[in-house]
């Protein structure tokens, strides 16, 4: 909703939540750039290094009758390859995936 989008500070920024023409055109070139280019292939290459990572850990979001967790797998790809792009420092992936899991579980 609206006031929910607002609360957070998501409403017309982005571009996903972003119904404001006029606001977009102006962002609109910076989500270009950082989407071509070098940052682009650098990007590319984590998130591929980051899926195959994970991919061959698959037994940590398998359950005992051999269901996968896809959720927390694309929570554990996504953390990582936020962390690499931005920030690089040592993550415990399982303990911050727990923290996502029990806050939308909250909700």
């Amino acid at each position: 909703s609206k006031l929910g989008l607002q609360c957070i500070g998501m409403y017309e920024n982005g571009i996903i939540f972003n119904n404001n023409p006029a606001h977009w055109k102006e962002i609109r070139p910076f989500f270009t750039k950082a989407l071509s280019g070098p940052g682009l292939v650098r990007m590319i290459a984590i998130c591929v290094e980051s899926t195959i990572d994970h991919l061959d850990k698959l037994e940590e979001v398998t359950t005992e009758v051999g269901n996968i967790n896809v959720l927390n797998l694309m929570r554990r790809i996504m953390l990582d390859t936020s962390n690499k792009l931005f920030l690089g420092i040592p993550l415990d992936e399982s303990a911050i995936v727990l923290k996502i899991q029990n806050y939308f579980d909250a909700w």
